[in-house]
């Protein structure tokens, strides 16, 4: 396929419509709520009154999230609950994705895609899709009363009703950019998202806010049109007020890193797959999806220079691609513009990795994989992964106690 081309005049037509003059309305409500694009000075007295909700919120969760379990794939490791569905349910969530999602089928080792400005916008736009419907579904199920209740003040629920706009604005922009430029744009497919409450969904949420940082400002570097890549940073930097808003409300830093963290197009996928559970797409994009990767439940928050993370079952997993007790196989931790690796020792009866320490430097939502390098973190070195946690420095940890595992 050729490199998409759009106009500039096209696209900044696409742009001033979807964009700069987006009315803020069809928001799942209570009543008929419509929400439109406000003059900057009530904006500005909009953000002082979250501002304000927002610190009483962290003063109440303080309180509670030691009691909190929350039960997500096993993609997702997060400190201040136990994120973990039973192996089998995972596994079986993430084989669904991988067989119905617009991945290219996996029949040998993952190797690094071949892209071009229309494969990186249908890429954007598939992870739009889900963010999209992740919050539709989460405002039809819950109410104001809801996240109330749950210790959110009631400026959160409105802003994630313009979480949700700004969401549901970027699929329009993408796809009508798309079809502008002659190329089929992907569509939305079925999503599960294994939420049952409020603090699951926010929880979710932030984490899934940070995968789509790290998506865009890994794309950013292959888009040839420059017109494209102003449009794609204009969109990662809304998605990362998202993610600072929704981190902050869960009383973890809004900016824990100095640096946000790129990903890779198949390590994304890799993530997004567990969601994607059918539906038929005219797109076929060239990624693939990597071995998963369990990291053992700790009784522990993660903290950089200090703990230790066990890998189940990833050594047995690994010898079906011709691992041996010889190969040399290190942890690689991205976060922010850092990939640390440190090697793995095998554990448990040949079954596991495992690692003393996390490399110190890691902080923040940090992404894990098993690669067979400590030099080249490409694609074809990757055997597993990536995997997601939650990183302290040193001496950082949170006051409360960590959620118990199951």
């Amino acid at each position: 396929m050729a490199n998409a081309h759009l106009t500039s005049g096209a696209f900044l037509r696409i742009f001033k419509r979807d964009i700069i003059g987006a009315t803020r309305q069809n928001v799942p409500t209570e009543g008929a709520l419509e929400i439109t694009l406000r003059p900057s000075a009530d904006r500005l007295q909009a953000s002082k009154r979250k501002k304000n909700g927002l610190e009483l919120q962290r003063a109440h969760h303080r309180s509670f999230f030691s009691e909190l379990e929350l039960e997500l794939p096993d993609l997702f490791l997060y400190p201040a609950v136990t994120m973990r569905f039973s192996l089998p349910l995972a596994a079986t969530l993430a084989l669904s994705a991988v067989q119905a999602s617009p991945l290219v089928k996996r029949d040998g080792p993952v190797t690094t895609p071949k892209v071009d400005d229309g494969i990186i916008l249908n890429y954007a736009l598939t992870l739009e899709y889900l963010e999209r419907k992740f919050y539709q579904d989460a405002l039809a199920n819950f109410t104001r009363d809801d996240f109330v209740k749950a210790g959110f003040e009631n400026p959160f629920y409105d802003n994630l009703k313009e979480i949700y706009v700004d969401e549901k604005t970027h699929v329009q922009f993408l796809s009508d950019a798309l079809t502008a430029a002659k190329i089929t744009p992907t569509v939305e497919l079925k999503y599960t998202f294994p939420v049952t409450n409020v603090l699951q969904f926010v929880t979710l949420s932030s984490v899934l806010e940070g995968v789509g940082v790290s998506a865009y400002l890994g794309a950013a570097a292959k888009i040839v049109n420059k017109d494209y890549l102003t449009a794609a940073g204009a969109i990662l930097t809304v998605e990362a007020r998202h993610t600072a808003y929704i981190r902050a409300s869960l009383n973890e830093s809004p900016f824990p890193n100095p640096f946000d963290t790129p990903l890779g197009f198949n390590e994304v996928y890799s993530l997004a797959a567990a969601f994607i559970t059918g539906g038929t797409s005219p797109v076929k994009l060239p990624f693939m999806a990597f071995p998963s990767l369990t990291l053992q439940c700790s009784q522990y928050y993660y903290e950089a220079d200090r703990s230790s993370v066990t890998f189940s079952g990833a050594f047995k997993a690994a010898q079906k691609f011709g691992v041996t007790k010889d190969t040399p196989i290190y942890a690689v931790f991205f976060s922010g513009l850092k990939k640390l690796p440190v090697k793995v020792r095998i554990t448990q009866g040949d079954s596991d990795y495992k690692i003393d320490a996390i490399p110190a430097g890691v902080q923040g939502q940090a992404y894990v994989v098993l690669s067979k390098s400590d030099t080249d973190f490409s694609d074809e070195k990757i055997i597993a992964g990536p995997q997601i946690l939650e990183v302290y420095p040193k001496g950082q940890i949170p006051a409360t106690p960590k959620a118990k595992c199951n």
